[in-house]
């Protein structure tokens, strides 16, 4: 799973265990692989535009008592395309939030930010989702356990708690 994938996977996981309601959020998915042939690549990529999908539009939208935010997630030194930043323009044009994040951590930030009430124990939830993905995805086998999945070292832990100003 690419890295940009497996950050949203665990931005999913922090905001399904902690965004309050009556507020909403999704994730869009655009990064679509296209298949086939190079005609057919190209015939996938012109009914896409067909159907109003546009590039630049961020990772995560989220709604909370009039509040429209959207977060363009990033990993490592990956930086916005120009059409991302086309985007961010017209968000923040049209009086809406656009924000960048690079981390569970920085997501639950921005929400704090915009006064979005997350509960208090959600940043250290926001801290373990960091420090899982600073574990390297295990190679896929063909079926897994539910305790297969890659748990964050106490080292890995430790890290993730110093880099965000927490302590040991």
């Amino acid at each position: 799973m690419k890295a940009e994938h497996r950050l949203q996977s665990r931005v999913r996981m922090f905001m399904d265990a902690g965004f309050p309601k009556p507020g909403e959020w999704t994730s869009i998915d655009k990064g679509v692989r296209l298949s086939g042939t190079p005609q057919q690549r190209m015939a996938q990529a012109a009914a896409m535009k067909a159907r109003g999908i546009k590039n630049g539009v961020h990772d995560v939208l989220v709604m909370y008592l009039g509040r429209l935010i959207w977060i363009e997630l990033k990993v490592g030194r990956n930086s916005t395309s120009d059409s991302q930043n086309d985007w961010t323009a017209a968000v923040r044009a049209n009086g809406f939030i656009a924000e960048e994040a690079r981390s569970v951590v920085e997501v639950h930030d921005i929400l704090v930010r915009h006064g979005i009430p997350i509960a208090p124990s959600m940043r250290l939830a926001a801290m373990h989702h960091d420090a899982a993905l600073s574990v390297p995805e295990a190679p896929r086998k063909a079926r897994a356990s539910k305790s297969s999945a890659a748990k964050p070292s106490s080292k890995a832990l430790a890290f993730a708690r110093a880099a965000h100003g927490m302590g040991p």
